[in-house]
């Protein structure tokens, strides 16, 4: 079995380096690995120069020297999938207050992100799957994974993505890999003989709405697909598999197939808290 397909409770080690050193990250100790992906998220280097910086990663020292110098993340630490850690677990859809254009309710900007959305906590969260591009308010505000996936298709500049809605979209305009699935998902109509991501054929029987998975990579699944345990942190060293929007039949051993099969923003969606 490979360390992708291992189950979560199966303790598994990750020989890595930092600073010509080997080091041995396993899942026992890996509670810091959302705080790692946030500061990546953030476009921050994130090379620990102090003892005290690796434990609390933590890494264990190894016992030989890595072979040569190490010049950037990706070089030394590229996990498997995971589940959010607990200190991602509280940014949910319920976290936030609903923005009410009426009120126009926008938080002040909060500052540079740091590797916690907890400095969005002032942040209302827009769910409206009728907004226009142009209407969507910014910034001081949240936006669901409909409308990141709008966004994301419709604006090409990395800048402004980041700009407007950081708490969504990282430096490189890329949305953030340890981003909680939010409010209505992102689907689109798949039919029989079509072709996921990953070679698949959609089969007779299998049709239906998918979650969109953006540049193959990340998938905007909202709160129902978070609420069915479908979300896992992905690994931040991939590269983009296409450009746009596709889908994915299965992933992690889980059909990507909605557990909503409604259009989004159908009036019938049973999703609490919608």
């Amino acid at each position: 079995m490979s360390e992708r397909e291992a189950p979560l409770n199966q303790h598994i080690s990750h020989e890595s380096s930092i600073h010509g050193v080997n080091y041995t990250l396993s899942d026992d100790s890996a509670a810091a690995h959302g705080d790692l992906m946030c500061q990546l998220d953030a476009g921050l280097p994130f090379l620990p120069s102090t003892e005290q910086s690796i434990s609390a990663l933590g890494v264990s020292e190894g016992s030989s020297p890595a072979q040569g110098p190490q010049t950037s993340p990706s070089a030394w630490y590229n996990p498997p999938p995971r589940k959010p850690n607990k200190k991602l677990l509280p940014f949910t859809t319920s976290h936030y207050t609903r923005y009410d254009p009426a009120l126009h309710n926008i938080a002040p900007t909060a500052g540079t992100f740091k590797g916690s959305f907890s400095i969005y906590d002032a942040y209302s969260l827009v769910i409206n799957p009728t907004l226009s591009i142009d209407n969507i308010p910014s910034p001081g505000v949240r936006v669901d994974d409909y409308l990141a996936g709008e966004l994301l298709v419709s604006i090409e500049s990395a800048e402004i993505l980041h700009q407007k809605w950081p708490a969504e979209f990282g430096q490189n305009g890329m949305i953030r890999a340890a981003r909680i699935p939010l409010g209505h998902a992102a689907k689109m109509w798949v039919k029989p003989g079509d072709i996921d991501i990953d070679g698949n054929v959609v089969c007779p029987g299998q049709e239906g709405w998918y979650y969109k998975w953006w540049r193959g990579l990340h998938c905007l699944m909202g709160k129902e697909g978070y609420d069915a345990g479908l979300y896992w942190i992905r690994p931040w060293g991939e590269g983009f598999k296409c450009e746009g929007m596709t889908f994915k039949i299965s992933y992690q051993g889980a059909s990507c197939r909605a557990v909503v099969q409604l259009a989004t923003g159908d009036p019938d969606d049973p999703t609490p808290g919608l």
